[in-house]
């Protein structure tokens, strides 16, 4: 890690101080539906909040599962998937790569052969429970189920 500056030219620190933490304002879930995903990227990498291995991936909206076009083409949602020897993990692995058409060769595969690929799949909004905005409100994800081949 490096220091990382924010200021631009011949801003001073009390420019900092103008700014309002953003809160999440204006951020618009993609709606619960049925929608062509493109994967973006993919890697293998341990959990923030468990230490253990799990597969973090951006998938890109295409458009709705039926080809129409929608105004969330070109939003990207993030997918963890754990990588633990577990039954419900395992197969959700499997779901995401007979989607992409990715083979379990050697005893796994290679996430660079989902990138570029496109599958459907349902978009659910769940909230989180631990996790509550300023307000109160609390915080919602969009999550990608029910991968099946574009």
């Amino acid at each position: 890690m490096g220091f990382v500056d924010l200021l631009n030219e011949g801003e001073t620190e009390e420019a900092w101080d103008d700014i309002e933490a953003w809160g999440g304002e204006g951020f618009n879930l993609p709606d619960p539906g049925e929608y062509v995903f493109r994967v973006n990227s993919m890697k293998a990498e341990k959990s923030q909040s468990s230490g253990k291995p799990t597969l973090v991936s951006e998938f890109e909206i295409v458009s709705t599962a039926d080809g129409e076009k929608t105004s969330h083409a070109g939003s990207t949602v993030r997918d963890w998937r754990s990588l633990q020897p577990k039954k419900g993990c395992r197969q959700r692995i499997k779901a995401l790569m007979e989607a992409c058409g990715v083979g379990f060769e050697g005893g796994g595969f290679d996430t660079e052969e989902f990138l570029g690929t496109e599958f459907v799949a349902t978009i659910f909004h769940e909230e989180n429970p631990n996790k509550r905005r300023e307000d109160g409100t609390p915080y919602t994800n969009a999550r990608v189920r029910n991968e099946r081949a574009a």
